[in-house]
Order: structure tokens, then sequence, then C-alpha cells
């Protein structure tokens, strides 16, 4: 039908959003944007998030690391609930800098509308690819 593209299109621009705030970052504001990476989380999975942003944080203010994200497609299977993203990022530590791959599985589920996730779009479930 005709509102499916509506709807991909809608989903697609809520994982661009959390792609933004989880992997475009640098060591002075990793924090703020893993933070807002945050509300796009399942509660249920915000804890676990929680400690492995801990670590991103850490690592990125000591190294003074910082990461760019260039998502080019994303994917989006209404029927399992997943997008897949594929792009590039650009890491760079202590002023080296290397571009690599990105390729994301998120699963998603939809919740409350909010002012920080207006969509309602959040992610239960998250795979760096290979």
């Amino acid at each position: 039908t005709q509102d499916i593209p509506s709807v991909k299109n809608f989903i697609e621009k809520a994982i661009r959003e959390y792609i933004k705030y989880r992997y475009d970052w640098t060591h002075e504001d990793v924090k703020k944007k893993l933070e807002n990476a945050e509300v796009f989380i399942t509660k249920g999975n915000r804890s676990g998030f929680n400690n492995s942003i801990q670590k991103v944080i850490n690592f990125s203010t000591s190294k003074k690391a910082s990461q760019l994200a260039y998502p080019r497609k994303i994917e989006i299977d209404l029927k399992k609930q997943v997008a897949k993203a594929e792009g590039d990022r650009i890491t760079s530590i202590l002023g080296v800098r290397a571009a690599g791959s990105l390729k994301l599985e998120l699963h998603f589920t939809g919740g409350p509308h909010t002012p920080l996730n207006p969509w309602g779009v959040y992610i239960a479930k998250e795979v760096e690819l290979l």
C-alpha cells in the first residue's frame, strides 16, 4: 500500500537520528551525544546500554578519540522490525585517523512519542556487523 513507504521513511529518520548521536561524536561531546542516544533505547535495555557507553566515554575522553558516521543506506524490514544500516565511519585516536565500514543491524519497536524521540521508535537490540 501507499502507507508503507511513509512508515519506512518515518522509521529511517528515527534510525538516522539515533546513529547521529550513537556513532558521531568527539571527545568533547561524547557524553552528551551518547546520553541523547539513550532516549532511543528500550527501557529494559538502558542499563546494558549505559554500561557499554561508559566504556566508550572513558576511552574517548582519555585518548581524545572522535568518530564520524556516514550512513549511506538504511533498509527497513517492517515484518521483522529490523533496520540494516551501511555506511562509512572515520575514527580518530590521538589525532591518527582511520576509515572503516559502518554496518549495523538494529532491532526496533514502537513506544511513546517524546520531545527527544518524537518518532516513538526504540532500539531493542543493536548488532555491529563485520
